[in-house]
């Protein structure tokens, strides 16, 4: 049987031959475009850059408050209860920041603080120009990337469905991809759910997202993306580098992505930390 991506390209052939046959002078737009066309409407407004609120997490020990120049919680008593409890094995997230080097196609630089025309962050040549970003580590859950210096609107480093997709999925046999855009905040573990990012605000085109998608290797801070399909699963994936349109995308099939979309480079993100830190 036939997948679905070899289906769409049939159909893309055969709806591109009849056009030619019949309005030589037309021109029709494919459905295998990495991005819309730019004549798609856009906002009048170009998307807001600055440094948006950085929200840590509550500090809930002592040591955290007082590493912050906050007080002591004031002591509690629960006299309904006589006997002791364990504490809970969950420690609680310590917010760092830095910024994240990209290596693509043995190449080093950096990922941009700034998106191109459709809110996909982009790469740039030296640190001057890198995104900013916190993020809070526990354990091994995936986490959330916060930036502070990218699209204040969208302060998340998060994944957008693709235009071309098929469906929200990423897997072998499918071209479908996402987009590393600035996004809102979706819970962890989310599947893709609706919610404002900045591809949709440049085109007007509604497209899921998800946000918590990052892991970090405590060893080599390389940052690995996890995103969810439909089924609640983590998809087999890896990190594109896109020349084309200076963007990265998060594809299941590189070989199936290529030979639609164009060439494409290896990717791996790096966090590098401000501040010296140890992840464990």
């Amino acid at each position: 049987m036939p997948s679905a991506a070899n289906l769409v390209r049939f159909l893309v052939v055969s709806l591109a031959a009849f056009s030619v046959s019949a309005t030589p002078t037309s021109t029709i737009a494919s459905v295998l475009q990495f991005n819309p066309l730019k004549s798609l409407p856009k906002r009048a407004n170009p998307l807001p850059f600055g440094p948006g609120p950085v929200q840590l997490p509550r500090p809930v020990t002592n040591a955290q408050r007082m590493a912050r120049g906050l007080p002591p919680m004031p002591p509690r008593f629960n006299h309904a209860k006589k006997h002791l409890h364990a504490r809970q094995s969950d420690a609680p997230c310590v917010p760092v920041s830095g910024t994240i080097q990209a290596n693509v196609g043995g190449r080093t630089a950096y990922v941009s603080r700034n998106v191109n025309d459709f809110g996909e962050y982009e790469l740039d040549n030296g640190v001057s120009g890198a995104l900013e970003v916190t993020i809070c580590v526990r354990g091994n859950d995936a986490f959330d990337i916060r930036t502070n210096n990218g699209v204040a609107a969208f302060p998340f480093f998060g994944g957008v469905v693709g235009f071309a997709n098929t469906d929200d999925n990423l897997s072998a046999g499918s071209f479908n991809y996402v987009y590393i855009a600035a996004t809102s905040q979706t819970p962890v573990g989310s599947r893709p759910v609706a919610g404002p990012n900045a591809f949709t605000a440049a085109t007007d085109i509604s497209k899921n997202i998800e946000s918590a998608i990052w892991t970090i290797d405590p060893n080599s801070r390389v940052l690995r993306s996890n995103w969810v399909n439909t089924n609640g699963r983590v998809a087999t994936q890896s990190i594109r580098y896109i020349p084309s349109v200076n963007a990265f995308a998060i594809v299941g099939d590189v070989a199936e992505f290529e030979d639609s979309f164009g060439v494409s480079s290896p990717a791996t993100f790096t966090f590098i930390p401000n501040t010296p830190v140890r992840f464990t």
